[in-house]
Order: structure tokens, then C-alpha cells, then sequence
């Protein structure tokens, strides 16, 4: 089953924003203020984020407006060409606020791009995407390593 790239872009993004909750759920804002390994990892995340919604087509965007598409691109922009003036203290606040309504925005998005393409089994198409987002980087990788890409 091939995966539509708009699908395996929202798929990753999603990945990413319960990543966020899940490498955070057991600080409190001075304890991930005082962490720069968190920090680093978060970091991270919110990159791969604004990477993936630059990949997305401009009718997707124009269809999910609920989503702060543009504040997701220049925080991409901050952490990427500013990071060492970051305000994590603002990060936090996105984590806290921001990433639990993205991953509902998403998890909708989501639905209805499986609902467009007959599937309706939201989690259980959730679970087989991730395996085959695994399956395909992995290819990638054994690519790269011998040196086909």
C-alpha cells in the first residue's frame, strides 16, 4: 500500500508533535528550562515539524486554516538560524498550549485524508503507516549506505 506523500508528511508531523508530549509529560517549566538535553531534543521535533509542513501542498494547508501554519514555519526558522537566542521559556508555553491542539488538528486532517482514500480505520491505519514509514526509511538508509543515493 502506497502512502500519498501528503499523508506520510501529516503522518510524520503527528509522530513528532506525541513525540513533544511524550519527552516532556514529566517536566515542569524550570526542571525543562534547566535541561538542555531536552531542549535539544525538542528542538529537534519542532524542526522536523516546519520541515514536513514545508513539504505540504498549498490546498492542504488552504483546506486545515485551524493549524498556525506560518508560526510553525518561523519557529522552524528561530530554532534553525537563531537557535542560541531561543526562549524556551516560549517553547514551553507552545508545548503546553500548541502541540496538544496540533495533534488533535492533525489527527482530524488525518481522518479525513484516510476517509478521501476508503480507509476509516483511523488507528489501525495509524499503526500500519508508521510500520511502513519505518519500512521505507530503513530502505532509504540501506540506500545511502551503499551509495545509491
Amino acid at each position: 500500500m502506497a502512502l500519498s506523500r501528503t499523508r506520510q508528511y501529516v503522518l510524520r508531523m503527528l509522530d513528532y508533535a506525541r513525540k513533544l508530549l511524550e519527552y516532556t509529560k514529566k517536566y515542569d517549566r524550570d526542571s525543562f528550562i534547566e535541561d538542555s538535553l531536552i531542549q535539544h531534543a525538542v528542538g529537534m521535533c519542532l524542526i522536523n515539524i516546519g520541515e514536513l509542513q514545508n513539504r505540504l501542498p498549498d490546498e492542504f494547508k488552504e483546506r486545515n486554516t485551524s493549524i498556525p501554519w506560518s508560526k510553525i514555519r518561523g519557529l522552524r526558522n528561530i530554532l534553525t538560524h537563531d537557535y542560541f537566542s531561543v526562549d524556551w521559556i516560549t517553547i514551553w508555553e507552545v508545548i503546553q498550549d500548541g502541540i496538544p491542539n496540533l495533534v488533535t488538528e492533525l489527527e482530524q486532517s488525518l481522518k479525513e485524508i484516510e476517509a478521501e482514500s476508503g480507509h476509516f480505520d483511523f488507528d489501525e491505519n495509524y499503526k500500519q503507516n508508521l510500520f511502513l514509514l519505518a519500512k521505507a526509511d530503513k530502505e532509504f538508509e540501506d540506500k545511502c549506505e551503499d551509495g545509491d543515493e
